[in-house]
């Protein structure tokens, strides 16, 4: 790598650019200006100015042309299409190498789609696998609360078991246990909100909606 610490610098302080240097190779080298005795090392703050010694702008395209004071207007009668000079870049790879990594690049492709198709049953496998799981788990988590609370209060907890078994088995049945005539009012859903969620999960988790 061209780019290390400054060996006369603080080893602590190498993410600061000034005590970051680059190694002086034979491209770099062109660069700077003919010394006594040959750089090693060139801070990386000093890059930019070495490079800019060897840059120069695109010349200027000069066009001769009249301005017309006696006018308040500001269009001009005349355009100008200006034809900016491009410089071609030369290509650092011959289009032999370019299409050898276009094949390369389409044969991987072909690759992991091929794998991805056969690997795509088992993926689906494997989510049914979780999703059971997850099922399962949940059931147990159920069925692990509903015996901890009868373990350390039975009474309360057979209770509230035998309320809320009532409950669900008038849901199924149909005997909600409300007025026609106050299911009607919207204040009704404002005030029993808990209990129809309630209801509607009976239902939900019975098949029956």
């Amino acid at each position: 790598e061209l780019l290390v610490a400054d060996p006369s610098g603080n080893a602590k302080s190498t993410q600061n650019d000034d005590k970051m240097v680059i190694k002086v190779d034979a491209m770099i080298a062109k660069l700077l200006p003919p010394a006594a005795e040959p750089r090693k090392y060139l801070k990386l703050t000093e890059l930019p100015q070495v490079v800019n010694a060897h840059i120069k702008p695109i010349p200027p395209v000069r066009i001769n042309y009249t301005i017309q004071v006696d006018k308040t207007s500001t269009y001009g009668e005349l355009v100008f299409d200006i034809r900016v000079p491009r410089v071609p870049v030369k290509d650092p790879e011959p289009a032999s190498a370019q299409n050898s990594l276009a094949q390369q690049g389409m044969l991987l492709l072909t690759e992991f789609n091929t794998v991805t198709s056969q690997l795509e049953p088992q993926l689906a496998t494997l989510e049914k696998k979780t999703q059971l799981l997850s099922l399962q788990l949940s059931s147990t988590a159920n069925k692990y609360q509903f015996f901890n609370k009868l373990a350390d209060d039975p009474v309360p907890m057979l209770n509230d078991y035998i309320k809320a078994t009532s409950n669900a088995l008038k849901v199924l049945s149909g005997d909600d246990g409300f007025d026609e005539d106050t299911v009607r009012r919207s204040n009704f859903y404002q005030e029993n909100e808990a209990v129809l969620f309630e209801n509607l999960g009976v239902l939900l988790s019975n098949g029956r909606m």
